[in-house]
């Protein structure tokens, strides 16, 4: 009888215990899916690494957000650790900024910035993939594992996102891989901040910008600067014209989707200035730009191209755009 009493405590147990474990399994998934519902602030830092063709560009990302009287303000740094170099997208209730101190200008644009479309350093986004119909979540030694297939606008090969966060729902790192399951994006982050106290400050934009130098600027010389994606097509003509003292470079392609892109070096004022844009903001996550509906342009290190084209959607124009490499083919 005492035999009995002792195999019947165990089994007891043994469900008790597998009722917790299962709780706490489904508790902590639930605390990632439900992350945004008492967070009024966040703070993240992680340095993300990006897989261009058969290099790996590092860069380091920092993320404020805040509830600032009902609305919702952001601010991305994105430091290219190569080039010693820093840009800011603001938000706030004036709109979106995007600073440049190496060009000593900023950007003003309209829209609903950032959260037109998916951005992997954003909690919002993390939240949104987590909570997708065919997503996979599990639990294993005190982490969140969630897996999702994703849709990145204006990042074709952005196809699969897994994330991994503690038990608490704080995200500790996330990768995304093309179809070949192959990484293109990872970030890995090192600080974490919830519902932290963040100065409105962070959100204001600065009346005047100190003045960074990137260590890798293209120079005249250097141009045009060729894509690696073409689509089939074919280099038709490369010129050169000068327009109000300014070089601009034409290279035209022609074939299954004709199109041309447009370069040039954008000068540095002496004085901080501010551009108003006309057309939709575009981000790339490392680079930005603006498009109308009849051209693209987007502004990387000190140089603007504009791609122009009637067979070419937006998508495949970022593409374009987003693979040309500072490599000189003379």
């Amino acid at each position: 009888m005492k035999k009995k009493l002792i195999i019947a405590a165990l089994v007891a147990c043994l469900i008790i215990g597998c009722a917790v474990f299962a709780f706490n399994k489904e508790d902590s998934s639930e605390n990632v899916k439900n992350l945004l519902d008492d967070l009024d602030s966040y703070q993240l830092v992680a340095d993300m690494e990006i897989t261009n063709k058969e290099e790996v560009d590092a860069y380091e990302v920092s993320v404020d957000y805040a509830k600032v009287d009902k609305e919702e303000y952001f601010k991305v740094s994105i430091t290219d650790k190569a080039m010693n170099q820093t840009q800011d997208i603001l938000r706030n209730s004036d709109g979106v900024y995007v600073i440049t101190p190496t060009l000593n200008q900023i950007f003003k644009f309209e829209g609903d910035w950032p959260l037109n479309s998916l951005k992997p350093y954003l909690i919002q986004s993390m939240v949104q993939i987590a909570n997708q119909e065919d997503v996979t979540i599990s639990t294993k030694n005190d982490e969140v594992h969630i897996v999702s297939e994703v849709n990145y606008p204006n990042n074709s090969a952005y196809n699969v996102q897994e994330m991994f966060f503690d038990n608490d729902g704080k995200i500790k790192e996330i990768k995304i891989c093309n179809t070949d399951d192959v990484v293109q994006l990872s970030l890995k982050f090192k600080t974490v901040k919830y519902n932290n106290d963040i100065d409105d400050a962070v959100f204001e934009v600065p009346s005047n910008l100190k003045s960074q130098v990137s260590t890798n600027s293209v120079s005249e010389l250097d141009l045009p600067l060729y894509p690696m994606q073409i689509y089939d097509s074919a280099l038709d003509s490369s010129n050169s014209v000068d327009v109000n003292g300014a070089t601009k470079h034409i290279l035209t392609y022609s074939g299954d989707r004709n199109f041309s892109i447009v370069q040039k070096i954008l000068e540095t004022p002496e004085e901080t200035q501010t551009v108003i844009m006309s057309g939709s903001f575009v981000d790339t996550i490392t680079d930005f730009g603006f498009y109308d509906g009849e051209h693209l342009t987007i502004v990387k290190d000190n140089i603007e191209y504009t791609i122009y084209s009637d067979d070419l959607t937006m998508e495949e124009m970022i593409d374009v755009l987003t693979s040309i490499q500072v490599v000189v083919m003379k």
